[in-house]
């Protein structure tokens, strides 16, 4: 199974930021953090809140809600149009797509 053909991918912007809005076909769950975690630094714990809010050291983000099928990355603006942001971009919908994978018990190809 395709990545875009299983999720829905909308786009935000301000002027800090580029928010892309991700519709997964299953809810967030704790085990999502073991997928995502080498992509950055935590900032709030996850079991105890229930919020997904990881930073990486470059200030790219991504943010969810335990129970909550969206999940959103979010694009500093200073790196618009640049190729960090389409490699950052990549590596989250990489990690993603393994843990949708083992969650649906299904492959989930980029």
């Amino acid at each position: 199974m395709k990545f875009n053909d299983i999720i829905k991918i909308t786009q935000n912007e301000c002027v800090a930021c580029i928010s892309l809005m991700y519709e997964l076909p299953c809810q967030i769950d704790e085990d999502i953090y073991e997928y995502l975690k080498d992509f950055g630094r935590l900032l709030y714990s996850f079991k105890s809140i229930r919020l997904l809010h990881i930073r990486s050291s470059d200030s790219f983000e991504i943010e969810g809600k335990l129970g909550n099928n969206k999940i959103k990355f979010v694009i500093p603006k200073k790196f618009q149009n640049q190729k960090i942001s389409e490699d950052k971009k990549l590596y989250f919908e990489t990690l993603l797509s393994k843990w949708i994978t083992k969650k649906l018990n299904m492959e989930v190809g980029l």
